[in-house]
């Protein structure tokens, strides 16, 4: 979870302490405007200089916090070069989209940023003021007020500390993507809603969500998106019971795409979400100092590996035990695992990278199959 912590005025001899961090990656930054520390991913502070001393938040280095331990972070500050960026913003038919907030997303090493930046005017231009150097994305999203608005805008910048101005920026409708679900096995189907679900494949759900409205899956499996745009990765969810199905795959014509994504330029037709009733489990109990079993304490499941241009969204589970102490983890996807227990973790403490490394470094691997059922007895990690 993103967030801004409190703001800390340096003392006079340039000194400032921040306490009670859960562990996780972090973005230090500093400015006479707006000193303070961000949790990973959070926009752009502006004006700021970021650790190790860039105002480039492309270039800040994220600093890696465990339990109990304190961590020096020393920089000077820079001096930071603001641009200001402004142009118009056109729907496909020309028109000024008027009243539409203009969001301003960019990566850093650790996350992925969207903030809010303008607000389009009744002749459609916009103006952001105060842009630290970057590389940017400009997104307008299509209204969620209006069911058949489908447009959508995603121009990339690059500030390099001089104005840009006179931008223009013109929306487009997105692809229609229609499908069917399969469904493998002998249950009974759920009685429940499903939908289907384009997500951006980098995990977060931008200010362009990929899809305005649609996804629900009929009577006969078939279901139909409209406005999907970039490349996504496509989920299933259900309103309501749908034990033991899970998602096995996604394929357009015959190709695997579930974690990778698909780039959608154009309309697709013949989309197919496999589901499957041969759910994987995997449960057991943890125990801490003198092998005593452990009562209170947090599963962490990962892969074993990360293949590159795989999304891990599906592979990465937590668990909290019963009042037997017992964990479970229902629906994993086949594949190469590994897992730890642990005393307490933050509520992201699983995504951060020096903490999977520490996992993947000590945790025995395990491997699923379709269906399998799996027995773990953990040893808490200290």
């Amino acid at each position: 979870m993103s967030r801004l912590f409190d703001r800390i005025l340096t003392d006079d001899l340039g000194q400032y302490r921040i306490y009670g961090l859960s562990p996780g990656s972090y973005l230090v930054a500093a400015g006479a405007a707006a000193p303070g520390m961000i949790g990973l991913p959070e926009p752009v502070v502006q004006g700021a200089t970021y650790f190790p001393g860039t105002g480039n938040v492309d270039e800040a280095q994220a600093v890696e916090v465990e339990i109990g331990q304190e961590v020096p972070v020393h920089f000077a500050l820079a001096a930071v070069p603001l641009a200001r960026v402004s142009g118009t913003i056109l729907d496909s038919s020309g028109r000024p989209v008027v009243w539409r907030s203009v969001m301003l997303a960019t990566r850093t090493e650790s996350g992925l940023g969207t903030r809010t930046a303008a607000t389009t005017r009744p002749d459609g231009t916009f103006d952001i003021p105060a842009v630290p150097p970057g590389k940017y994305t400009i997104e307008v999203a299509p209204l969620r007020t209006q069911p058949d608005d489908f447009e959508f805008a995603s121009f990339p910048i690059s500030v390099e500390g001089h104005d840009i101005t006179d931008l223009m920026i013109s929306m487009k409708v997105g692809a229609t993507v229609t499908g069917r679900v399969i469904w493998e096995g002998s249950s009974p189907q759920p009685f429940a809603t499903q939908r289907i679900t384009p997500t951006t494949a980098d995990g977060r759900m931008s200010a362009a969500t990929p899809a305005s409205g649609g996804g629900t899956v009929d009577a006969k499996g078939h279901f139909s998106l409209v406005g999907v745009h970039g490349t996504v990765v496509f989920h299933s969810s259900f309103v309501g019971r749908s034990e033991p199905w899970t998602l096995k795959a996604v394929r357009i014509g015959g190709t695997d795409i579930t974690d990778i994504g698909y780039n959608v330029t154009s309309d697709i037709d013949g989309l197919e979400v496999v589901m499957t009733d041969r759910e994987t489990r995997v449960s057991g109990t943890a125990r801490g100092e003198g092998y005593q079993p452990a009562m209170d304490y947090v599963v962490v499941i990962l892969p074993s590996e990360v293949k590159p241009g795989v999304n891990p969204t599906r592979f990465i589970h937590t668990a909290r035990p019963d009042q037997q102490g017992r964990f479970q983890v229902k629906g994993l996807p086949t594949g190469r695992y590994v897992a730890a227990a642990v005393e307490s973790l933050s509520s992201d403490g699983h995504h951060n990278p020096a903490f999977q490394k520490r996992v993947r470094s000590t945790a025995a691997p395990f491997t699923l199959t379709e269906g399998q059922q799996l027995v773990l007895d953990l040893q808490l990690m200290q």
